[in-house]
């Protein structure tokens, strides 16, 4: 089962993982001014796509990529030691 929060439908990444698949999500951007939900491409972190001498940090899970608007192409991380950059993501019918 799938547990969601925050907003009607949006999944807790801590509670159901990301997945382990590029597919297109929506997530909800929170800074200290506003909440914005924003239509990604997630890219799931793969090993086998970096040299060993540049390899993420430790708990790295992957980006979610902005695929349309004004910050098209910017980036979200996600880190399994942090909730810096996102925590609620839906997937994008």
């Amino acid at each position: 089962m799938i547990k969601t929060g925050f907003r009607k439908g949006f999944i807790n990444r801590h509670e159901t993982p990301l997945p382990d698949y590029s597919c297109q999500i929506e997530i909800i951007k929170t800074d200290s001014y506003q909440s914005q939900i924003m239509s990604c491409d997630w890219i799931p972190f793969d090993a086998s796509k970096y040299h060993k001498d540049h390899m993420p940090s430790k708990g790295y899970l992957g980006t979610a990529r902005k695929n349309a608007g004004e910050y098209k192409g910017i980036g979200f991380h996600a880190w399994k030691q942090n909730d810096h950059e996102f925590i609620y993501y839906i997937f994008n019918k």
